[in-house]
């Protein structure tokens, strides 16, 4: 399970940004994951990291738009609903934008381009 979550992370990016056909999808997802892993998982992780301080749930209510009925409408609680909502959607908007530059380059090509 832990396997897929990693191979079809890009998944969403893929289907959002690529027109593609389902399994073409999926199979250009797991090649973009082979070859980008590093460039890709280090940034989604300290993102995850940094929205799981800020909330305290990472796994549960991540993708809420919403307060439920047994929502703390405390100030603390309201403020971190908020943070973690604004750092949720940033996070979005940087894998979008990670995901294109990534997709329309090689690892060589963007050496050679950071010389200059």
């Amino acid at each position: 399970m832990v396997s897929i979550l990693f191979l079809l992370n890009s998944l969403p990016e893929t289907l959002y940004l690529k027109v593609l056909d389902p399994m073409d999808s999926i199979m250009y997802s797991i090649d973009f994951m082979k070859e980008n892993w590093l460039n890709w998982l280090l940034p989604n992780a300290i993102f995850y990291v940094a929205l799981y301080y800020l909330t305290g749930n990472i796994v549960t209510d991540l993708f809420t738009t919403h307060l439920s009925f047994g929502f703390n409408f405390g100030t603390s609680s309201i403020i971190k609903y908020l943070l973690g909502q604004g750092v949720f959607s940033f996070m979005m908007i940087y894998r979008g934008h990670l995901f294109k530059l990534l997709s329309t380059s090689t690892r060589r090509k963007r050496m050679f381009m950071n010389k200059f």
